[in-house]
């Protein structure tokens, strides 16, 4: 009776599971039209913890990130708009410079297993064009539609402070009409980012929970290596998360878990 009972069960998993399945595949083409990837199911869920006003490090999977360090700049970095930057009449400018008027520097340190593993070293700038029409169509980055924001950061191995990968990711705080992305490399190793929407799982598989088979939809940064997604880290909160493939190589993972560090610790450069 035990054995038949057991039995039962596992049908039912079994059963559970390729309904799962089914309605996954079923869903793919409605996600497709609507330009929504569907990544390796490989990609394996953590909870990123922290960032919030009593707990500033990050903790997710095998990672904590410490000593985080910004520049006094990074606190005090807007320049009150000049007046004379702001007129334009007609097409004829009163007068007009490109100037910086916001910066998020700042560095932190990642750990892995309670071991240093990298060293990240951040530079976020928002260049602004204070031009405002007074007569005709307003076009003045005074309104975020000509603004040109960067980020430029290196992430140094722990291990072997030689091995440096450069970061580099244009329009983050979307100041203009096109994708928000960026690339990181080192050599001829490349690993790209960009701001997307994913069919993702929330949870790790288990066999004992079908329920962990079932995947959400969600605007990340999705990392990609040879045109492969690999990695994700969402945008923003509530209920924050990281996915990668794990038997991806050490050094990369590493790298790939500092760019979503950062990418989770800068500040909005237009606040």
């Amino acid at each position: 009776m035990a054995s038949f009972i057991y039995t039962s069960k596992i049908i039912q998993r079994m059963i559970c599971r390729l309904f799962i399945l089914f309605l996954l595949l079923g869903m793919a083409p409605a996600f497709g039209q609507s330009r929504i990837t569907v990544p390796d199911p490989a990609l394996q869920p953590f909870r990123m913890k922290g960032q919030q006003p009593f707990k500033k490090n990050l903790t997710f999977a095998d990672y904590k990130t410490r000593r985080i360090r910004r520049t006094l700049g990074s606190f005090f970095h807007f320049r009150k708009p000049s007046l004379a930057n702001l007129l334009k009449v007609g097409d004829i400018p009163l007068y007009r410079r490109d100037r910086l008027r916001a910066k998020d520097v700042f560095r932190f340190q990642l750990d892995r297993n309670h071991r240093p593993a990298t060293i990240a070293e951040s530079r976020a700038i928002l260049r602004t064009d204070e031009i405002f029409r007074l007569i005709g169509k307003q076009d003045s980055s005074f309104f975020g539609a000509r603004n040109v924001d960067y980020l430029d950061a290196r992430i140094r191995i722990a291990s072997d402070t030689s091995v440096t990968w450069r970061m580099l990711a244009s329009n983050l705080n979307g100041s203009r009409e096109e994708d928000q992305k960026g690339i990181i490399r080192h050599g001829d190793r490349e690993i790209s980012f960009i701001k997307t929407t994913l069919l993702l799982r929330d949870l790790p598989v288990n066999d004992r929970n079908p329920v962990s088979l079932l995947a959400t939809t969600g605007m990340v940064y999705a990392f990609s290596v040879e045109g492969e997604v690999v990695a994700a880290v969402s945008f923003k909160e509530p209920d924050r998360r990281f996915w990668i493939r794990e038997e991806l190589d050490q050094q990369v993972k590493d790298v790939i878990a500092t760019a979503a560090s950062l990418l989770t610790i800068r500040r909005n450069i237009y606040k």
